[in-house]
């Protein structure tokens, strides 16, 4: 099974082809805690290759539910890392800024390319200066040094869902008139400056990509923009893979399929950005099988696939289908009221409709579930058997 296959990154060798794309958690509370630790273990037990650790926010005017803003979080990753690393599982960490989507640390006005307002707060960012520009590309390097030395195999730049990295190379959030502005040339400088520097800081061994995706609406970055931007950066020794999603929060919906969109609902969008590098490609997309992956992987469209909601509901889908247990795995519906509902409601904290145990494996999993003394038979009624099998689909 192609799903099964290790592959190499830059030297880095991940066992399998199972990708976890960045997603928050909110586990964090601003660095790495025993619970965040606990739900990424038991993602490492259940078997996935490549975990991309969601977002790390690099300077103070973007905070985020990891903060690598100090040397303070080398040791989480130290921890995370010697946790995690028993099990086979490789960990990249993803590097962000929001720009015009983030509030700063103590309030006050966000950062952006030009002073176009975010479509989520409405508020009227700062055009960066070069010497805001030039301190954002320290921070991005600096968060990679520090990834380095706490033990995480690589990192991801999150250029992509209209983030500060995409501000500037869209043509629809860019309309800036100096050096990062107008040509693509000029759009393309920052997201370059920020690689080489991570790159200079890191050495040319340490794997370094990009997280890059089609905005999906009028006047955005298109699938051949994207496509052109992807090759650009392959074509300076940049990155060593290419993540690709698709939209923003001028498409939300796009960003995270609900349960109306099939499995490799981006790939229509996603080929096109694949096809144009040499690098290990990622795509991701309600993707809920092994088999789905290996599909994939064998029509040539990526190298590796993330399957990231479905191992929020089931943290040992590669382990049960290496054993043959497929029928057992608890599966994703895709109804998006945990993983994205639970983060923007009272708790601040991801959770899972169909899983009760996210957030606190350390206490409980279906390992640790109390066994009856004897066996019993249960009686369902006919709309629970209804239920059940639909839930099997």
């Amino acid at each position: 099974m192609k799903a099964l296959e290790p592959i190499s990154i830059a030297g880095v060798v991940v066992p399998n082809r199972v990708v976890r794309t960045a997603h928050s958690t909110h586990f964090g509370a601003g660095g790495i805690d025993a619970s965040l630790i606990d739900y990424h273990v038991e993602r490492a037990r259940g078997g996935v290759g490549l975990t991309i650790l969601e977002i790390a926010g690099v300077h103070p005017t973007c905070p985020s539910s990891i903060c690598n803003f100090d040397d303070s979080i080398i040791d989480g990753y130290a921890q995370l890392m010697a946790a995690v690393r028993p099990h086979g599982m490789r960990m990249f960490q993803q590097l962000w800024h929001a720009g015009h989507n983030g509030v700063p640390l103590g309030g006050g006005t966000p950062w952006s390319s030009c002073d176009l307002p975010s479509p989520v707060l409405g508020v009227v960012p700062i055009a960066m200066s070069k010497a805001q520009i030039d301190e954002v590309v320290a921070a991005f390097a600096a968060a990679a040094r520090r990834c380095k030395e706490g033990g995480i195999d690589g990192v991801e730049l999150h250029a992509s869902h209209g983030y500060l990295p995409q501000q500037f190379m869209s043509r629809m959030l860019n309309r800036r008139e100096d050096e990062y502005g107008g040509s693509f040339e000029n759009r393309m400088r920052f997201t370059v400056e920020v690689l080489s520097a991570i790159r200079e800081e890191v050495g040319s061994d340490y794997p370094v990509g990009v997280r890059l995706s089609p905005e999906i609406v009028e006047g955005g970055m298109t699938p051949e923009e994207t496509a052109q931007a992807a090759r650009y950066l392959e074509e300076r020794g940049l990155i060593d893979f290419l993540d690709v999603s698709m939209g923003g929060y001028f498409a939300f919906p796009n960003m995270i399929g609900g349960m109306f969109e099939p499995a490799g609902y981006e790939l229509p969008t996603s080929a096109p950005v694949t096809a144009a590098v040499k690098v290990p490609r990622i795509v991701t997309g309600r993707f809920r099988t092994l088999e789905e992956v290996s599909q994939v992987i064998s029509e040539g469209t990526a190298d590796l696939v993330g399957m990231t909601r479905a191992h929020i509901a089931d943290a040992a889908i590669v382990r049960k289908t290496r054993e043959g247990r497929q029928a057992e795995i608890r599966p994703c519906i895709a109804c998006n009221q945990g993983c994205v509902g639970m983060l923007l409601g009272p708790e601040r904290r991801m959770g899972c409709t169909v899983n009760p145990y996210i957030g606190r494996e350390g206490e409980l999993h279906d390992e640790k579930l109390p066994q009856p003394d004897r066996r019993r038979r249960v009686l369902l009624n006919p709309l629970m058997q209804v239920l059940a099998s639909v839930a099997s689909v």
